[in-house]
């Protein structure tokens, strides 16, 4: 993310790998299709775009594996990804477990 648009829990140290971590999105009601997971933190994630033309201020609801229906914005869309902010932190307990579920790397 750029200077701009970082989000106010950007400090928040992502994971560095996926291990082919997946979600499903939902955009207007719709679902969009599962997508593959290229990064995660408490306040947010960023997908592979291949499937979605995602567009930045869009709202969505993303369901990581386990947890349903996350409330979030597009922040940005560029080279393939897009950053999806959280309306709300993943508690540190679920970001935990999914990072131990899918063998993820520590930031």
């Amino acid at each position: 993310m750029n200077q701009q648009t970082k989000p106010r829990h950007a400090n928040i140290r992502p994971a560095d790998s996926r291990a082919g971590m997946m979600a499903s999105l939902r955009c207007k009601g719709v679902e969009v299709a599962a997508l593959e997971v290229l990064d995660l933190s408490l306040a947010g994630c960023m997908f592979a775009t291949d499937r979605w033309r995602a567009k930045e201020q869009q709202r969505v609801l993303v369901s990581l594996p386990g947890i349903a229906n996350l409330p979030g914005q597009v922040l940005w869309v560029e080279g393939g990804r897009a950053g999806v902010l959280f309306d709300q932190l993943l508690s540190e307990m679920v970001y935990e477990h999914l990072v131990q579920s899918f063998a993820l790397n520590r930031g």
